[in-house]
């Protein structure tokens, strides 16, 4: 996927944040390599580390597909790693000044988002739910995986479906 033409952290998000207190932004395993491998480790790493969480698309009424975005404030409170909320909740890298995470490091959802071009001064994404789900979809069983060993190292009792 193109790097799209966006703002840095920190520009808007102080002073709006709606997107970041709404709903985190996912990432693409092109943002975590160029390779299977290196997505995976970089999936797990991340996961342990307890700042993200994995979150699903429901596609239609037979297919869900699971995706890594933050873990929301709420999920971090109620220890979820599996958190298919719509609405989360607050990104965890919200900060007073916006996001805390370089540029480089943000996810490519929060990088995509056009910054106030609308009448109500909202952000507009071409990315949806269904679009993140999509971007994983040859990854699914390996996340399901590692989600369940990581739960489990960390003693969380929510697992992967």
């Amino acid at each position: 996927m193109a790097e799209p033409e966006t703002f840095g952290p920190g520009k808007l998000c102080v002073g709006c944040g709606m997107c970041c207190r709404n709903y985190p932004g996912a990432y693409f395993p092109s943002d975590l390599g160029e390779d299977r491998e290196t997505v995976l480790i970089n999936v797990e790493a991340m996961l342990m580390s307890g700042w993200f969480s994995i979150d699903n698309a429901e596609i239609d009424d037979q297919t869900v597909l699971w995706f890594i975005r933050p873990r929301t404030l709420q999920g971090v409170r109620e220890g979820l790693l599996i958190d298919p909320t719509y609405f989360g909740g607050t990104c965890t890298f919200l900060g007073p000044v916006g996001c805390r995470l370089p540029r480089e490091d943000m996810p490519f959802a929060c990088r995509a988002l056009k910054p106030m071009e609308t009448e109500t001064g909202d952000c507009i994404s071409d990315l949806d739910k269904d679009s993140y789900g999509r971007a994983w979809a040859d990854y699914q069983a390996d996340l399901i995986e590692i989600a369940n060993r990581c739960s489990r190292a960390l003693g969380l009792t929510r697992k992967a479906a």
